[in-house]
């Protein structure tokens, strides 16, 4: 996942890949993707975390869901790209607060393990 930044004013994108295959990245793996324009707040010039992580993962589950054939991952590894230092708590806070939202919200009990990895 990324959020590119632009300096001409025009608000920035998030966007989202995700793997749907029932192993891991295995022969035939499909790839989805979710794309989110993100306007700026008052005073700012960008948001840096994903705002609709919530949405995004939602959507995303519910295609991997579907193409295979009812599975839900037991494990998701999410892979974010483009966070400083100074930023790195408060996204990914809200990043993984979003996507456990979103698995809860399917369904109260579904608590896949999540691993994060920062590139």
């Amino acid at each position: 996942a990324t959020v590119t930044h632009f300096n001409d004013g025009r608000p920035s994108i998030a966007s989202v890949v995700a793997s749907c295959s029932k192993s891991f990245l295995g022969a035939g793996s499909d790839f989805l993707t979710e794309i989110s324009v993100q306007y700026p707040t008052k005073n700012r010039r960008a948001i840096e975390h994903i705002v609709d992580m919530k949405n995004i993962t939602v959507n995303l589950l519910g295609k991997f869901y579907k193409n295979t054939s009812g599975v839900k991952p037991a494990k998701i590894i999410y892979y974010r790209d483009g966070v400083s230092i100074n930023q790195f708590e408060t996204i990914i806070l809200e990043e993984l607060y979003g996507i456990q939202e979103a698995c809860t919200s399917l369904e109260t009990c579904y608590k896949p393990k999540i691993s994060i990895v920062v590139c």
